[in-house]
């Protein structure tokens, strides 16, 4: 099966500098977490053999976007009716936590969730102290949107210039990022050369583009990475190829595809400034742990 393009009509645009989008020393840094564990702890790290214990779970939006279905996995003991099993009382292994927890807003901290409380009745049957881990996977639904510049320049423009404003124009233009949502990914696009921009030549319309997404949070992606929209200036459109089994990072850390850039009318004036953006959607998942030592019963 052939790699699938994706074409995506773009809102603006012509010729692209050398350069990429990322993040600047100059701006804003976004956060670098969507939703957080907060809290993950029992009312009593040891309690004696058939004792009651509560354990809570408390998760934030951190990041700067919306995180809808917000689900939570509770493991790592055996629940039962045996003498060596826990006993759950309250709280599901499987549960939701929210539907949604916004994100901080200027002066205001991130949603955090309604505690979700485990009342644990804890093994009877043991011989011995024992400590048991308790795991618990958060998953939520997340959005990273990133925005950039691209100059836009043309060939008789760019020969008009002096060594030193070309010199000028490289070191100030190419692709600079404008924005981006804060959360767990970062999105770097890089288009051109490093040495200088594009010129648009005669005869050339198309320029290559290439994402690439790194985790820069905790925890990692339940599945793939949705492409959910690509948007430049009015001019333009854009075929990015997506892998066939969809853009997923390498070992959690990094993913890489490429993007062509394809210009429907390639005259401009000297040089012109456009926007790009991509938009990305994801399920994301974080993992925490905690322990509660049973002591054996007294004899």
């Amino acid at each position: 099966m052939m790699k699938r393009i994706l074409p995506l009509l773009m809102l603006i645009g012509l010729i692209v500098t050398s350069g990429c989008i990322g993040q600047t020393p100059t701006q804003s840094q976004p956060g670098t977490n969507g939703v957080v564990i907060t809290d993950f702890s029992p009312d009593a790290t040891s309690i004696m053999a058939g004792e009651t214990v509560n354990l809570n779970l408390e998760a934030q939006n951190v990041g700067g976007a919306k995180a809808t279905n917000v689900n939570g996995n509770m493991y790592g003991v055996t629940f039962g009716s045996g003498e060596f099993d826990w006993t759950r009382t309250q709280g599901e292994q499987i549960f939701n936590i929210a539907n949604q927890l916004l994100p901080p807003e200027e002066g205001v901290s991130g949603e955090i969730s309604p505690p979700y409380i485990w009342v644990l009745r804890a093994p009877t049957g043991i011989k011995s102290d024992t400590t048991y881990s308790f795991d618990v996977r958060v998953e939520y639904t997340y959005s990273t949107d990133v925005t950039g510049i691209l100059t836009f320049a043309s060939e008789s423009y760019w020969n008009s210039l002096s060594k030193s404003e070309k010199d000028a124009l490289v070191s100030k233009a190419g692709v600079s990022q404008m924005t981006q949502t804060g959360g767990p990914i970062s999105v770097t696009l890089y288009a051109g050369q490093k040495q200088r921009p594009f010129v648009i030549y005669s005869g050339v319309n198309e320029y290559p583009m290439r994402v690439t997404i790194n985790n820069v949070g905790s925890g990692e992606p339940k599945d793939v990475i949705n492409l959910v929209s690509a948007k430049a200036s009015t001019g333009m459109s854009i075929q990015c190829t997506i892998p066939e089994n969809g853009i997923r990072l390498s070992r959690g850390k990094t993913a890489n595809f490429p993007c062509t850039l394809r210009l429907d009318n390639a005259n401009i004036m000297n040089k012109q400034d456009f926007t790009v953006g991509f938009s990305f959607s994801y399920v994301w998942r974080v993992d925490s742990s905690t322990d509660i030592t049973v002591k054996k019963p007294l004899t």
